[in-house]
């Protein structure tokens, strides 16, 4: 099926957040006098705040959760503003060269204003028809709703969208969409990549390396 639109993921796909999102977990926590591991924070990839909030409430307060989103945006927001979100390699160039043969949109687990900003400082938000973001949908990924979404903004079917995610909780959602999915592992929280058993569920066009990949896939797929 030919595809004319590319649905994007955000963290660990095209900015390089992951490792900066988990220290800053753990940064906030510790203020809080809380210590999670690396492997804890790591299982948090790909993860809604909203949710991880959630896990704090039951696991800790409420009153300890919402501080600790707190002095995570906090952190979050200055790296922003200090330039230290920087883009995957071949970002750029897969936008650029993306933009000119499909339709593309964010679909993000992301808070808003932190992702939209990210986008701004980057210069991306003209590459996008119209973003997703984890306070646009009731039900986060790994449910599909925001995937259907963006079928229903992009006005196409799934089987017209392709879905690129770096982590299983993403394209699981995509998948459960019906829509095939691109993986590229975040190497800083997957350095070995994903195993088949893990990626056997989902309805993969390809794993790749890097984000140069997509461009190979894509164009085997639209030959």
């Amino acid at each position: 099926m030919k595809k004319e639109a590319i649905a994007f993921d955000i963290d660990g796909l095209l900015v390089d957040s992951e490792g900066l999102y988990t220290a800053a977990w753990q940064k906030s926590l510790k203020k809080l006098g809380i210590v999670i591991t690396d492997r804890e924070t790591q299982q948090l990839s790909g993860v809604n705040w909203r949710m991880v909030k959630k896990g704090l409430t039951e696991a800790y307060s409420l009153a300890i959760a919402e501080k600790a989103v707190q002095l995570r945006e906090a952190i979050l927001v200055k790296q922003i503003e200090e330039g230290k979100m920087q883009p995957k390699p071949y970002a750029e160039e897969i936008l650029q060269w993306s933009t000119q043969q499909y339709r593309l949109a964010v679909v993000s687990s992301g808070k808003k204003s932190r992702a939209h900003r990210i986008l701004e400082k980057l210069n991306w938000l003209s590459y996008f028809e119209f973003c997703i973001f984890g306070d646009d949908v009731e039900h986060h990924k790994p449910a599909p709703d925001p995937y259907l979404k963006a079928s229903a903004l992009f006005q196409l079917p799934t089987d017209k969208i392709v879905a690129v995610e770096d982590s299983l909780i993403g394209a699981t959602a995509a998948t459960k969409a019906h829509m095939d999915v691109m993986v590229i592992p975040d190497t800083t929280i997957h350095p070995q990549g994903y195993s088949k058993e893990e990626l056997a569920p989902l309805q993969l066009i390809g794993v790749g390396q890097s984000l140069a990949d997509l461009r190979i896939v894509l164009n085997s797929i639209n030959a």
